[in-house]
């Protein structure tokens, strides 16, 4: 064949994606349900699924990976905060005009530099 070249060729071309010997093969396949689950009956990661796969051209299971990613950092985010997870979850602090409010208190005034500080 003119052009191909067995050095050119990765592993995973050769024999398929293998799942890490370190990794949890269990909690993997459990995730992997989870995703599937929500994605048939969460509205919102419904609607991101199908604008990834149909808007953006993803493949399937890059797309699954990223809602298992959605999911498993909505549970740390509930964890970190000794909360239960709420559909409908507000943040307690936000940006308004500018300014950075807790509730109906203004905490601070948001300039670029702490702005840009928050996102690193």
């Amino acid at each position: 064949m003119p052009g191909w070249h067995p050095l050119n060729m990765n592993r995973a071309a050769l024999w398929g994606e293998k799942v890490s010997h370190i990794s949890n093969k269990k909690m993997k396949k459990l995730l992997h349900i989870f995703a599937l689950i929500a994605i048939r009956w969460d509205e919102e990661i419904n609607a991101y699924y199908k604008r990834k796969i149909e808007l953006d051209g993803k493949p399937k299971m890059a797309v699954i990976n990223a809602v298992r990613n959605k999911l498993i950092l909505r549970i740390f985010a509930c964890m970190k905060q000794d909360r239960r997870y709420l559909k409908s979850y507000e943040r307690s602090v936000q940006v308004e005009n500018g300014q950075v409010k807790h509730g109906d208190e203004v905490i601070e005034r948001a300039t670029e530099a702490n702005w840009h500080m928050d996102q690193e």
